[in-house]
């Protein structure tokens, strides 16, 4: 690699740095008042923008390195097939309950918009231009009309749903139509004079908008894509999951069995410790004495704690020292070395 492009990465990471260290250590009075925090947000929206891109990279190392396995035939390429083919599977059905989850939002949004423009209508917040009368004259034409798209919207709902969740649609449906007819016959009545009012109908407003999202939820959950994306995912790997992690029992055994073998002092130390722990945890070691569960308590609270702490103490230098070490380039060296063989 050429000595102009080691030096500016390493300028960009260290100026990088530099601005994050910068805004850790400044005061917020004192960075709201300089120009830099207008343009902070937009600091940020290109951190992640670059983060995007190497998650992208990554994906296409995926493909590259196991693609190239499963096309030459090479040695384990049915594992990188199997890889290759969940991970386009899961993303093409997480894509379908993401957008599934946008339409259940969507479909009772509305209305919790509606409930707040009653609570800004009473607090006079948000548009000091118009006058809460006139307000509240738009608000009440804006949920005339809502109320009577709500209705044919269930119904709608109502149909797509199969007959195993039909009778629990049905009900929040009998009670969106409820609620909506009460919101109905009210919504001529209320005015500025009467504050809680506005308040309460404002309360209804969002608990017609939790109807509707729990209408849509069952209407969304029953379609194929989500009922495929919840058999591989809760079905599947959540499963394979907790096979993966009951299996560490095995190994967890054997490791305490080679660490509590009594071969010195401090082997035996522990091995005490962890008996009483053991006996102080289960409801039998009240029987051999009483005091084993205060004993274990102090023993994970304090001498248990204070490892902790000197470990979790030593980590954090560390870490900070690897900070400085990559902010400052010198963790990257013997990769340009290497480059430039």
């Amino acid at each position: 690699m050429s000595s102009w492009k080691i030096f500016l990465i390493r300028l960009v990471t260290f100026l990088a740095g530099l601005y994050f260290f910068l805004l850790f250590i400044t005061p917020e009075p004192i960075f709201k008042a300089s120009p830099w925090s207008e343009a902070h947000s937009k600091i940020s929206y290109g951190f992640v923008a670059v983060g995007v891109m190497a998650l992208g990279i990554g994906l296409i190392n995926i493909f590259w390195i196991h693609g190239s396995k499963v096309v030459f035939k090479r040695s384990g390429w049915f594992n990188s097939l199997s890889l290759i083919s969940g991970l386009l599977v899961m993303l093409v059905v997480a894509t379908v309950d993401w957008i599934g989850g946008r339409e259940i939002n969507n479909f009772g949004r509305h209305s919790a918009m509606l409930s707040a423009f009653a609570i800004d209508i009473v607090e006079n917040k948000k548009n000091q231009l118009v006058l809460p009368e006139e307000r509240l004259r738009i608000f009440k034409i804006s949920v005339s009309e809502h109320l009577r798209e709500r209705s044919l919207a269930a119904n709608d709902v109502l149909s797509k749903i199969g007959s195993q969740d039909h009778f629990k649609a049905t009900s929040i449906a009998v009670d969106i139509s409820t609620v909506a007819a009460d919101l109905a016959s009210q919504i001529d009545k209320i005015s500025l004079a009467d504050f809680d009012q506005v308040k309460i109908f404002a309360a209804k407003l969002s608990e017609l908008s939790a109807l509707e999202l729990s209408l849509k939820r069952i209407e969304v959950k029953g379609r194929l894509p989500q009922k495929i994306y919840g058999l591989l995912y809760d079905g599947l790997f959540v499963a394979l999951g907790s096979a993966m992690f009951s299996l560490l029992a095995a190994y967890i055994a054997a490791a305490a069995f080679r660490a509590f073998r009594i071969k010195s002092w401090e082997a035996a130390l522990m091995m005490f410790a962890a008996l009483i722990v053991m006996l102080g945890q289960i409801p039998f070691g009240v029987y051999i004495n009483k005091n084993l569960p205060a004993l274990r308590f102090w023993l994970m609270q304090v001498p248990n704690s204070a490892a902790f702490k000197a470990i979790n103490i030593g980590a954090l230098v560390a870490s900070l020292v690897i900070g400085f070490r990559v902010w400052l380039s010198l963790e990257s060296s013997s990769f340009y070395r290497k480059k430039e063989k």
